[in-house]
């Protein structure tokens, strides 16, 4: 079955570049090359090693910068175009769809939110699964910035667009998937007609589980136990999750609970970095960046924790977390798309500051930590299964392909 695969940034889970989409699209394509024939259309430059070693046809299509603000915003209002989506378009993938013949391709997957502005240049002929990572519309706010005659008018014409965007992709694609179950049920309740699936976003690669060993062992500096965050902090709401855990959530541990504990911070570092100088007493933070291992580093750790609000769909950084096995505590949101996790079983949930230094002071018992443990390994193994998925995304293509 040969597949067309279009991804508005290139799929990448190996290089400082990738991000949580990046890496959940590089997964899409390993995933749909088990049973497909695949050829990927994206923007330059492609750098992860998968890509660049399988036998994988790909070609690379320019950013279009000569289109103007103004008509940017007529297009964005006429076409149901959300704004930022224009910054990853290509004139040249617009043409080549329209050119393609009925023999080239028997399926075609979107996979990212900015690929739907192709749907209209995908000829009829070729049916298409469109892989939503997030739902513009689903946003609590189109006001952040203030109510001013300028944020108004932006913010009405992001709602605006941001609705029709969901709305009309949705009725021209064979299929949308959505990561959540909760996004499923938004989306398909305004687009009553269309077939909408879950299909949760998962990492394109599984860490090697870590040990017991490690799980007991403090290995922080002055033998803290030492607790693991991951995340590209230059993202907000990670910055404004690390933020509150800073302000929010180490004045709530006691001393003697903070000075069993160093901090570390892996991933992009954040825009503006968090002040240090008036910690309370016993803290001991760290912002590594990018590290070298990343299969090391969550090895050398005895816990996780993930201060995450906001959003929807499945996190990455959740599951490289949970699949190495690390005892994590974490807010809801953050866990948001992983149904089989149970509270206290394969992972402690916390939805205030304080609940988040409790579970940190439950985490620093060693028979809790192995009992995590155990829990979210057995609960990862079985959601992260490859030869399952290949599967399930091969019955999909199948189910929309017209004889020709």
């Amino acid at each position: 079955m040969k597949a067309l695969l279009i991804a508005t940034t290139p799929p990448d889970g190996s290089s400082s570049n990738q991000t949580g989409s990046t890496n959940w699209t590089l997964r899409l394509a390993k995933v749909l090359d088990h049973c497909h024939e695949i050829t990927l259309i994206t923007t330059p430059p492609v750098r992860d090693s998968w890509l660049c070693e399988a036998n994988v046809k790909i070609q690379t299509h320019e950013i279009s910068a000569d289109i103007g603000a103004l008509t940017r915003f007529i297009y964005s209002l006429t076409k149901g175009i959300y704004p930022s989506i224009w910054s990853l378009y290509s004139k040249k993938t617009t043409n080549y769809l329209r050119k393609l013949s009925e023999e080239e391709f028997d399926v075609c997957w979107i996979l990212d939110d900015y690929g739907g502005i192709y749907l209209r240049d995908i000829p009829p002929h070729l049916p298409t699964i469109f892989v939503r990572h997030y739902l513009f519309s689903m946003q609590e706010s189109f006001l952040k910035n203030g109510t001013s005659i300028t944020n108004l008018i932006r913010g009405w014409h992001h709602k605006k667009t941001a609705q029709a965007f969901d709305q009309w992709t949705t009725k021209k694609a064979e299929i949308v998937t959505l990561g959540t179950l909760d996004s499923c049920e938004f989306l398909q309740n305004r687009v009553r007609d269309s077939r909408v699936e879950y299909l949760p976003p998962k990492p394109s690669t599984t860490l090697a589980p870590t040990t017991p060993e490690n799980i007991k062992t403090p290995k922080g500096p002055n033998n803290r136990l030492l607790a693991v965050y991951l995340g590209d902090m230059s993202f907000v709401r990670n910055a404004e999750g690390v933020a509150w855990f800073i302000e929010k959530v180490l004045p709530c541990m006691a001393e003697t609970l903070r000075k069993r504990y160093h901090f570390k911070f892996i991933g992009r570092k954040p825009d503006s970095m968090p002040n240090k100088d008036h910690l309370p007493t016993g803290s001991s933070l760290e912002f590594a960046g990018f590290v070298d291992n990343l299969a090391t580093s969550l090895h050398n750790a005895q816990v996780a924790f993930i201060p995450v609000f906001g959003g929807n769909g499945v996190r990455l950084k959740t599951l490289n977390i949970l699949g190495v096995g690390l005892p994590t505590v974490s807010t809801p949101d953050a866990l948001e798309g992983l149904n089989e996790l149970q509270d206290g079983r394969d992972v402690l949930i916390a939805t205030g500051a304080k609940e988040f230094a409790q579970g940190l002071k439950a985490l620093s018992n060693t028979q809790t930590r192995l009992h995590l443990s155990e829990g979210c390994l057995s609960v990862s193994r079985r959601f992260l299964n490859e030869t399952n998925d290949a599967e399930k995304l091969f019955l999909m293509s199948k189910s929309i392909i017209r004889s020709k």
